[in-house]
Formats: structure tokens, C-alpha cells, sequence
């Protein structure tokens, strides 16, 4: 899987990293600002509720174009930066409304019972692997049937990913913290890390989860 994953990378290189300098890294450093933002601001109620929204909001809205790239890598077929951006735009603020909706949802279910926030941060991540150009209701029915047959394997990947991201942003806190602006510094750094952390996230989820849902060839409910 992780030789697939490295292989899919390599392979379209020139347009992972053009994606990751005019998308990843711009909406990466903005959204940072904005957390720092509410954390700041005295006016801002659950500052922590709504940054690790934030940061879920961050990963979801930019991964369409890497799962179409990835899709169209397992079919064999070419694809071009073009149509990249083009689905980025096709599906930002559905992805955008998604999460905030599914985010909402699951923080109220927090106060009443455990399960329905799991669900629902397992299917914020898994919807936008079945983004594509068919109906809502099946990209909520692959993603739920999936969660289904793989909820531990699921749970099990979003640990692995918040967990990378807090290590090497722990390190590089560290590693900055006596120089001067080291606020900007560490900034820039936590969001170059994302750069090139979250394409390769892209790509795993998608190769994983997509790829499975196929083989599988599950029916409807």
C-alpha cells in the first residue's frame, strides 16, 4: 500500500507539488492565522471547538483534486492541472458546507453520546474519497457502507494522521522556539509541513478506502 501510495507521489510530482504550493500551502497558512485568531480573541466562545473545526475544515476542502488525481492514476488515464483546479472549485464549498454541518452535529451529539461524534468525524473524512461525479446520495451511501466495514480501520487512519501532524509540530515548535519571530517561523513551517504531509494523506486515503469500496463491489442498502 505504502509503495503504491510513494509510487502515485512520484509519479505526478510537477503536479502534486504545483497543487501544494497554490492550494495546500496558502489555505494551510490562512486558516493557521485564524486559529491563532480565536484563540486570541476574548470574544470567541469554545475557542477549542471551533480551531479543531478549522483544522478538519482544512484537510476536507483540500482534498478533491488529490483523490482525482489519484482516481484517474488507478484507471490509467492522464490528467491535467486544469481539470485539478477545476474539480478543487467544483467541490470546495460543498466539502466546506459538509464538514461544518457533520462537525456541528457531532460536537452536540458529544454532549449525549460517544458514537454519533466517531460517525461523524469517520464519515467527514471519508466522503471526499467518494467525491466524484455522481449523486450526493451516493457519495453518503459509499462512505457510510465503507465506515461499516472498516470503522476501526478508519478510526485507526485518522489517529495515524492527527498523530503525524502533532509530532513533527511538536518538533518543530521545539526546534524554533528561542529564535526571533519564531511565531511567523513556526507559522510557515506548520504549514509547509501540510504541504507536503496532506497530498500523500490524499493519496493513501483514496488508494485505500476507494480502491476497497471497488473490490468489494458492495450493493445499496
Amino acid at each position: 500500500m505504502f509503495k503504491d501510495v510513494l509510487d502515485i507521489y512520484n509519479k505526478h510530482l510537477p503536479s502534486i507539488l504545483v497543487l501544494s504550493i497554490t492550494l495546500v500551502f496558502p489555505v494551510t497558512f490562512f486558516i493557521q492565522l485564524v486559529v491563532v485568531y480565536v484563540y486570541e480573541s476574548s470574544t470567541v466562545s469554545f475557542p477549542s471547538i471551533i480551531s479543531l473545526c478549522l483544522l478538519i475544515i482544512n484537510f476536507i476542502v483540500l482534498f478533491s483534486p488529490f483523490r482525482f488525481l489519484t482516481h484517474k492514476d488507478l484507471g490509467d488515464e492522464k490528467v491535467s492541472l486544469k481539470e485539478l483546479y477545476t474539480v478543487f472549485f467544483s467541490y470546495f464549498f460543498y466539502l466546506l458546507l459538509f464538514s461544518i454541518i457533520v462537525y456541528s452535529i457531532s460536537v452536540f451529539g458529544s454532549f449525549l453520546i460517544l458514537v454519533p461524534t466517531i460517525i461523524g468525524f469517520s464519515m467527514i473524512f471519508l466522503l471526499p474519497v467518494f467525491v466524484d461525479e455522481t449523486s450526493m446520495k451516493n457519495h453518503f451511501r459509499k462512505a457510510w457502507l465503507t465506515l461499516k466495514s472498516e470503522n476501526i480501520a478508519v478510526l485507526g487512519d485518522i489517529v495515524i494522521i492527527f498523530s503525524v501532524q502533532i509530532l513533527l509540530w511538536t518538533v518543530l515548535t521545539y526546534s524554533i522556539k528561542d529564535m526571533e519571530n519564531s511565531f511567523f517561523f513556526f507559522l510557515v513551517l506548520r504549514a509547509l509541513v501540510n504541504t507536503f504531509l496532506y497530498p500523500l494523506f490524499y493519496i493513501y486515503l483514496t488508494r485505500k478506502y476507494g480502491q476497497l469500496y471497488e473490490d468489494r463491489k458492495w450493493v445499496t442498502f
